[in-house]
């Protein structure tokens, strides 16, 4: 039956082929040893081997479009439009979804081996999640028009793709995709992303016309303003508040005095119960002299109420790392950025010494043996000679493995390959310009390593003492054997005590204190510590619920921690480093080791209703996305539902307009991203108003740097004005008419970009517009016609014979050596764009 294999990735698809391979099917791509099977796809992005046909997507391959490209009346104006209706009622039923500019071969490619491949059977083998099943359906059904005669089953894979347990079983067991328990996955991840569309497109749409000011609004955005501007505010407003503790010495051990007080909370259906929380501080001093006067009436004797030692081991060790967790770690000990510690996982990937970076995961499956067996083989290799690693021994009883937990993620956590670092890569990682990639690397192999060690153990000490209703107590640690903590520096202190006492007998307290403390200002966010809270939003949530006086409002953060305490963070591994870069370079944030709100930052924060910067608003979103996949709520109701709340939204913003705020900021001139790409450097190009030209073009103290590449809208010689189609068009190498009969093409040899076709010569003689038929070299392209290409390709400037095969349709075999000196081969072919498509 011939089949097709749906993955996510390029690795995913050769993991699949490689545990086909091991199942016994030997043939085409297949058929050679499955360490090169990655190596064999070539050009042609897929892999087929006797009746299996597998391919990938690289991660979405679809984007909704751009309002302005959507409706022209949507584009950001920079200037509040008079009778325009900002809730933008139509946008939702206008949404389209498109192929990324760099996704249009490979969807093409896709969509070609549905249509000629005659399949009868489809498996989807995306990620296992809700993002794996919108990648999946616009791949299958939005581009790819799957038919619905094939039989589409779904491949539910959580972690590595190549365990041949687990790719058997679900070739034999997988459920039909049209089941319940993926539609409804897939209507999540649909209302999660409409939502956060139309959520992000209105409000911005209104901010940025009503200011003047690139306050860009979305979901996440807004709860990372709000966190930082709340902090601000707490710091400007903080007013030291005084308390007491009080303290006990008992044959020369301290002691704290504890109370238990009585607080609401909310139990796991989210229901409001009380419950006792322990406190050692007393903000009133009158509570403290009632507490003392009480005591000291007794003469500060009472009863010894708990004295007890016991052996114990700990019960966790230090997790496995996510994406997002490595960056964490490694920003607190070693004080990189994002950015620096992102270079360094990239690299590890690129170089093959690490897995897939953009992990959520934590645990492993049992099912995934096979990979954590090589990763712990690689760490025993790594550490070799380490004293403290003799105890290893690999088993699958050991923490890091939860199949429950496991099967929440999308990837398994970061861990080694078999490739083992040499001298010369140690050598090599010490002269690098990538910070700390050798204690990045370690911190992976120490996490996965740690959980095969022996165990520690040590003695806890407990002594409780009540004196007249009044609880005292101290506590203490004896390590009696320190095992895997001595490897990744975490031994226990020792901080034991001995008395000669027993429970029931009674005692009198040697001493009495009162200590008298203020609590303490808040720090700003580092851009580290805004990573960790948006990876466990509980932290703010805490602080939120302690500030809260109000019990209406403490319930409902409270019932807000109750709901976010299984999500994944607020954004994504992948998202949240790339939204705070975004904030500060569209200048909301200042950017440094501590971030603040910028001018334009603070107007977007007092601009935005409370509840749409509040952590609450994620909260209440995450809540009906489980609701959609429990079928207790459907699609069209929460986006619905998301429509009615942004009218309000809308016009709490008009209404509430700051004017003074907005005299603040300079009239931003409109500069709107494009989809089009630069056919001199390869990046975007921008609507600036008047010119579309490359976004790296810079004009300052009246002069022009960085890429030349523009063109102007408005074309007098023409009688016409351009839009982003045409320049697509123009790009794209055709030769377009205007309406007074005079043509134009691209023209990259111009300083103008353009070449005018006049419909009659100035000596009234009419001219062809023929192109010479050999290749044109310019500065930066060669060119053929409409077709260019860039010179440089892959570290090295292509023959002009090169350049005229590729602007031909050929492909051809370049030799290039690689930085560490080796010599390589590729095959290079031409894209849209001038860019250069390639394999190995």
């Amino acid at each position: 039956m011939k089949t097709l294999i749906l993955t996510e990735k390029v690795d995913a698809g050769c993991q699949v082929a490689e545990a086909l391979y091991n199942i016994g099917i030997k043939e085409g791509d297949f058929g050679s040893s499955a360490s090169l099977i990655k190596k064999s796809h070539g050009k042609k992005g897929f892999l087929v081997g006797g009746d299996y046909t597998v391919v990938w997507t690289n991660g979405h391959l679809g984007v909704d479009m751009s309002p302005s490209v959507l409706n022209e009346t949507y584009a950001l104006k920079f200037g509040f439009i008079e009778g325009f209706d900002y809730s933008m009622p139509l946008l939702r039923k206008e949404m389209k979804r498109g192929v990324k500019k760099d996704r249009i071969p490979l969807a093409k490619l896709i969509k070609d081996l549905i249509k000629n491949g005659g399949f009868e059977r489809c498996f989807v083998c995306t990620d296992g999640d809700a993002e794996g099943e919108r990648i999946a359906h616009d791949a299958l059904v939005v581009f790819g028009s799957l038919g619905k005669s094939v039989d589409v089953r779904r491949m539910w894979v959580t972690g590595a793709f190549n365990t041949v347990k687990v790719i058997k079983e679900q070739l034999e067991t997988a459920l039909p995709w049209s089941h319940e328990k993926y539609t409804r996955l897939l209507d999540s991840q649909r209302a999660r992303s409409v939502g956060d569309y139309l959520q992000g497109m209105k409000s911005t749409k209104i901010l940025v016309d009503i200011y003047g000011a690139k306050l860009y609004s979305g979901r996440v955005k807004n709860t990372i303003i709000g966190m930082i501007g709340d902090r601000e505010l707490e710091i400007k407003n903080f007013s030291p508040k005084k308390y007491f503790t009080i303290k006990g010495v008992f044959g020369g051990i301290s002691l704290a005095h504890f109370f238990m007080k009585e607080v609401e909370d909310v139990d796991k259906s989210g229901k409001l119960v009380s419950k006792l929380e322990r406190s050692t501080l007393y903000f009133s001093k009158s509570d403290k002299d009632r507490v003392l006067a009480e005591i000291e009436a007794v003469g500060r004797r009472g009863v010894v109420t708990r004295f007890t030692k016991t052996l114990s081991r700990s019960k966790g060790r230090p997790l496995p790392l996510s994406g997002d967790d490595f960056k964490s770690e490694m920003a607190k000990k070693y004080k990189l950025s994002l950015e620096e510690s992102g270079k360094i996982l990239q690299y590890l990937r690129d170089e093959g010494f690490t897995t897939y970076q953009g992990t959520n995961g934590r645990y492993f499956s049992r099912d995934e043996e096979v990979i954590v067996a090589i990763a712990y083989k690689t760490a025993l290799a790594v550490f070799n000679g380490d004293e403290n690693i003799k105890s290893a021994s690999f088993g699958l009883e050991a923490g890091l493995f939860d199949d429950a937990k496991a099967k929440k993620q999308n990837h398994p956590p970061l861990h080694l390959t078999e490739r083992i670092p040499t001298v010369a890569d140690y050598e090599k990682w010490a002269s690098s310009s990538i910070k700390r990639v050798k204690e990045g690397y370690e911190l992976i192999a120490k996490r996965i390593l740690v959980h095969f060690l022996e165990e520690d153990s040590f003695e806890s000490i407990k002594l409780e003492i009540d004196i007249a209703s009044h609880l005292f107590d101290a506590s203490g640690v004896k390590p009696i054997k320190q095992g895997w903590r001595v490897f990744v520096g975490e031994e226990k202190k020792d901080d034991s005590f001995s008395l000669n006492v027993n429970q029931g007998d009674s005692v009198r307290l040697d001493d009495l204190s009162i200590e008298e403390k203020e609590t303490t200002k808040p720090k700003l966010y580092s851009e580290g510590e805004v990573l960790a809270t948006l990876m466990n939003v509980s932290r703010v949530l805490n602080e939120k619920i302690d500030e809260e006086d109000d019990p209406q409002k403490k319930l409902r953060l409270k019932q807000a921690k109750n709901i976010l305490k299984n999500v994944e963070g607020i954004g994504t591994d992948r998202t949240r480093e790339m939204i705070l870069k975004e904030l500060g370079e569209n200048g909301l944030l200042n950017y440094k080791k501590e971030i603040t709100l910028t001018k334009e930052g603070w107007i977007l924060y007092e601009a935005l209703p409370e509840p749409l910067r509040s952590i609450l608003y994620t909260a209440v979103w995450e809540e009906d996305f489980e609701k959609i996949r429990r079928g207790e709520l459907c699609y069209d109701d929460f986006i619905s539902k998301v429509e009615d709340g942004l009218k309000g939204v809308i016009e709490y913003i008009i209404s509430h307009v700051n004017k003074d705020k907005r005299a603040m900021v300079s009239v931003a001139r409109e500069v709107i991203k494009t989809s089009l790409v630069c056919p001199l450097c390869g990046n975007w190009v921008v609507d600036s108003g008047a010119v579309f030209k490359c976004e790296k073009q810079k004009f300052k103290n009246n002069k022009q740097s960085g890429c030349p590449f523009g063109i102007l809208k408005t074309q007098k010689l023409l009688a016409a004005k351009f839009n982003e189609k045409l320049v697509g068009r123009l790009l794209a190498g055709e030769v377009l008419s205007a309406p007074n009969g005079n043509k134009i093409c691209l023209d990259l040899e111009s300083k103008f970009f353009t070449r005018i076709e006049f419909a009659v010569g100035f000596n009234g003689e009419e001219l062809s517009g023929s192109e010479s038929d050999g290749v044109v070299e310019t500065a930066k392209t060669f060119r053929l016609g409409g077709k260019f290409c860039f010179k440089e390709a892959f570290g090295k400037k292509l023959t002009k014979a090169e350049a005229t095969k590729i602007l031909q349709g050929q492909e051809i075999k370049l030799k290039r050596v690689s930085k560490a000196g080796k010599p390589y081969e590729i095959t290079v072919w031409l894209e849209e764009g001038g860019k250069f498509g390639s394999g190995f």
